[in-house]
């Protein structure tokens, strides 16, 4: 980083100056919840009383002119801006690793336009995404875009990171919702929407800045595509003896050209959690699962031994730490997957899809287990993330590694990154965001270490293994938490020379690199 023209004691009078003194603030208070977002990582060490990177100040702009103003005087100056939507990225991508200005663009939150015609939306990029769909809603609309973290996401958050909802598999990623953008560039200079980057002719503002994550400039207006609000929905819950034919079963669904709006198929722990464990509301869920997990074991009495007895909270907390003992176990339980099928649409429509699917699954052994499944996962399907807190307040970690492969890489690419793993953590995961040509696991893994210095090491170990064991079986990353600084170094791993492409883009852009350094692997 270049060094900055003028002290961090003159920024807040200088921008109070620009912007107005009610849009800047360095109060400590401030500058400690913008130090970080919902990455374990940085939880984990809050947990151990460490805030290792802090901004200088945090700014509130109003508007796309108010942004311009922000980055003609920061690029000036030399002094590092982190655009800021709602912190509830998991990778880091907000932390603001060399100081300097965090943005937040959430007082930019309105629906500039709702084009009937067109179905188009113009909207501003700080608008929280569970607010822009209700909006939408009243007019009759929707975007299609749900992911976990709706209640707590931005527009512009969306687009840095190319997020996808849980109904990506019909309505596509957020790249495939956008038809064009408004954004800043880092000497302030603003690009309309559908205009060509200056110096780059030809160039698309959409294919640069959609998955940049604020390292090139600012994303302030986006239109986007938007659809009537679906007439109904159906679901069905199908339960397979094996993960693979199960998984068989999806790829014949997706490339028949039918696209369900969920489809979701649990590995069989996961599938446990789903059926069972939502209902629980401690991390004595964990436990009490592994005990009904373990229950069919005690009726072979020469397995039986001490660890299928009562899982006590101190006896949870030994197998967190020593996973690899129970994997083997877990492995061989006879516990099915669980495969959730959601269409929706025109009721007729939709009647007929569910059933072209089902086709699909039975030319393997499988069992229809009715709607009821699907309905448990609609009401919960935001229940999980509420639910880490009391889990990390309990002294344990828990994060998730979302990847994605080819189908023909698919099961490799579970079994290794398990294989990888399963002495750090116990490992569960579900496959969700399906598509024609492949399809994304989601990975949770759960662990437990009691000094402050092993536990960020075993933390760091885990993603070293898991995005190592991705990389080495043809799988990608990240699908759609985006790098940030979590997974930086792998980025450079996954890209190769290409990323030599990327430096250039940066430099032309960002000469002076203020623009969330130390991202992306840039």
């Amino acid at each position: 980083m270049p060094s900055a023209q003028v002290k961090p004691s003159q920024w807040v009078p200088s921008l109070k100056k620009l912007l107005g003194s009610g849009t800047v603030d360095d109060s400590a208070i401030n500058q400690i919840l913008y130090s970080r977002d919902m990455m374990t990582r940085g939880t984990l060490q809050l947990r151990q009383g460490q805030i290792p990177y802090k901004p200088n100040a945090v700014v509130w702009p109003s508007s796309t002119q108010d942004v311009s103003r922000l980055l003609r005087w920061a690029s000036r100056e030399k002094v590092p801006v982190i655009p800021y939507g709602a912190g509830s990225g998991v990778s880091g991508g907000v932390v603001p690793l060399h100081g300097g200005i965090s943005c937040d663009l959430k007082r930019m939150d309105k629906i500039v336009l709702i084009d009937e015609k067109n179905r188009t939306a113009t909207v501003e990029s700080g608008i929280i995404g569970e607010h822009l769909e209700e909006q939408l809603s009243r007019h009759g609309w929707t975007l299609g875009h749900f992911p976990s973290s709706i209640m707590t996401a931005t527009l512009g958050g969306y687009l840095a990171t190319r997020s996808a909802g849980q109904l990506s598999s019909k309505y596509g990623k957020i790249e495939d919702m956008v038809e064009a953008l408004e954004v800043v560039l880092p000497n302030g200079r603003v690009v309309p929407m559908g205009k060509p980057l200056p110096n780059f002719p030809g160039m698309d503002t959409r294919g640069l800045f959609v998955g940049s994550e604020g390292t090139l400039g600012i994303i302030t207006k986006a239109r986007l595509k938007i659809l009537p609000q679906p007439q109904t929905s159906v679901f069905k819950g199908i339960s397979f003896n094996h993960l693979g034919e199960a998984l068989s079963s999806i790829r014949r669904i997706m490339q028949s050209g039918l696209r369900p709006s969920v489809i979701r198929l649990y590995d069989p722990l996961d599938s446990l959690l789903l059926q069972w464990g939502y209902s629980k509301t401690d991390s004595s869920i964990f436990g009490d699962l592994l005990n009904t997990a373990l229950s069919p074991l005690r009726l072979f009495s020469f397995l039986y031994s001490p660890v299928f007895e009562k899982i006590s909270s101190e006896s949870m907390h030994q197998i967190l730490q020593r996973p690899y003992l129970l994997d083997p176990v877990i492995r061989r339980l006879p516990i099915e997957s669980l495969l959730i099928l959601g269409f929706e649409g025109d009721k007729e429509v939709i009647q007929e899809e569910i059933r072209l699917a089902y086709d699909f699954c039975k030319k393997v052994i499988c069992r229809d287990l009715g709607e009821k499944p699907g309905l448990h996962w609609l009401k919960h399907r935001y229940s999980v993330s509420f639910k880490m807190p009391q889990f990390l307040e309990d002294g344990n970690f828990l994060d998730t590694i979302e990847v994605a492969s080819t189908w023909d890489k698919l099961m490799d690419l579970y079994n290794n990154v398990r294989e990888a793993v399963a002495r750090e953590a116990l490992v569960l995961a579900h496959f969700s965001h399906a598509y024609h040509e492949g399809c994304s696991i989601y990975f949770t893994f759960i662990g437990r270490e009691p000094g402050k210095e092993e536990e960020l090491k075993r933390y760091d170990r885990i993603w070293e293994k898991a995005l190592g064991a991705s990389l080495k079986s043809g799988g990608t990353i990240s699908h759609h938490h985006g790098i940030g600084y979590l997974k930086a170094d792998f980025m450079r791993n996954e890209l190769g020379d290409l990323m030599h492409l990327f430096r250039e883009f940066k430099k032309k852009l960002d000469p002076h690199n203020i623009m969330n350094p130390g991202k992306m692997g840039l």
